[in-house]
């Protein structure tokens, strides 16, 4: 399969292809101006075949190029799959626990090709991304969309020990962009790249936790919700293969977070929470405790945003992990915030512990009944989204 799609998407085959498409706005211009044009059946074709493209371009499919290029990508990265199957019924390039010795069955020979032509395909892309910058071409989602397929494909001959050196940095840039992020595919290809490198080597793991934590903070695309619990699921992966105590010091480090712009000396106590404090609450190793995390935001609508996407982060991790020790620590740390910050924060609380009372036995979710009762706002939204999610 590979000798049958690489000389298509390699070759002279793409450049041919877009002539042609070119060609036919320049073909069409002179022929409508005759007025015996339409007697003529292959002007009859290119009216159909204009009408045809005009149609796939308002649906966002423009032909041309890209179109092959994504699909001959597509379909090649999901014989991988069928070939590599994992413990799930779909084919897909989840799940990370034992990746490594999946994906090896594909072979050194073969792993080295499918690096060989992701990267020539990232290189093409990359060579023509001013769009990227500013939005002004109608192959924007195309091309993104084909970047999330190569970008799992480099991630999977990386990891396998048969891909480019440069893979982890290659995903770390996408992570800080924005833009890039902002793509539902490619961020989703990108934390799951992030993690998949985190998780099965180890000489980055500490570095990419620490751009996935940074990334679930900061982030502001316009689909921060979706991603942040992706980020999130990804993020307790990673720190529960590593350890307990990894996953307690890092959300202890992100209730942290939850603190006012500005402390005055007689409430600063009662904002930040002690490590000693927390991790008393848990048979946890004290010195493990993350350090702060330090925030630059400036705005009052930015540090709002980061706070929302704290709390949320938080719950999505204590539901995919589903401990409850952490559970019980999570509720306690996060009922301690309420009242602590501002009226934003325990709207988020009162969601964030709302979406915790999925999985937690029936004494803790008394206690997070008893919180969501004492909070001032959206009370009886609240109490019915609980047992709604309980349903």
């Amino acid at each position: 399969m590979l000798s049958i799609i690489q000389p298509m998407v390699h070759g002279q085959l793409l450049i041919g292809i877009e002539s042609l498409l070119s060609s036919l706005n320049s073909e069409v211009t002179p022929r409508n101006s005759s007025s015996g044009s339409v007697r003529h059946p292959q002007d009859t074709q290119l009216h159909y075949l204009l009408r045809i493209r005009t149609r796939y371009i308002l649906e966002g499919d423009p032909p041309g190029a890209l179109v092959i290029q994504g699909h001959l990508l597509n379909l090649f990265e999901h014989v991988c799959y069928l070939t590599c199957p994992n413990l799930h019924k779909a084919p897909s390039f989840l799940p990370l626990h034992g990746f490594k010795d999946r994906f090896s069955l594909l072979g050194t020979s073969i792993l080295r090709a499918i690096s060989d032509l992701a990267t020539t395909q990232l290189d093409c892309i990359e060579a023509s991304a001013d769009y990227l910058k500013f939005k002004t071409s109608p192959h924007q989602n195309l091309s993104l969309t084909l970047k999330a397929t190569c970008l799992r494909l480099v991630c999977i001959a990386f990891v396998t020990g048969n891909g480019a050196p440069e893979t982890p940095s290659l995903v770390k840039s996408v992570l800080a962009d924005s833009t890039q992020m902002s793509h539902i595919e490619l961020g989703t290809a990108c934390l799951d790249s992030v993690a998949v490198i985190s998780m099965n080597s180890p000489e980055y793991t500490a570095d990419l936790n620490r751009s996935l934590r940074n990334f679930i903070i900061n982030t502001q695309t316009n689909h921060s919700s979706g991603l942040i619990c992706i980020a999130a699921d990804r993020l307790a992966w990673c720190l529960n293969a590593i350890s307990k105590d990894k996953v307690v010091s890092t959300l202890y480090s992100l209730v942290n977070v939850l603190a006012p712009g500005t402390t005055t000396s007689a409430d600063r106590s009662t904002v930040s929470l002690r490590p000693r404090t927390a991790l008393s609450m848990i048979q946890i190793d004290q010195h493990a405790t993350a350090s702060s995390i330090s925030l630059n935001m400036q705005s009052d609508d930015q540090r709002q945003q980061v706070y929302s996407n704290v709390v949320e982060a938080i719950a999505e991790m204590v539901c995919e992990l589903r401990e409850e020790k952490v559970a019980e620590l999570m509720i306690s740390l996060l009922g301690q915030k309420f009242g602590r910050v501002n009226d934003g924060v325990d709207r988020s609380l009162i969601w964030g512990l709302a979406k915790i009372a999925t999985i937690v036995k029936e004494k803790d979710l008394r206690r997070i009944l008893k919180l969501q009762a004492k909070a001032r706002t959206e009370l009886s939204h609240a109490l019915t989204e609980t047992v709604f999610r309980l349903c």
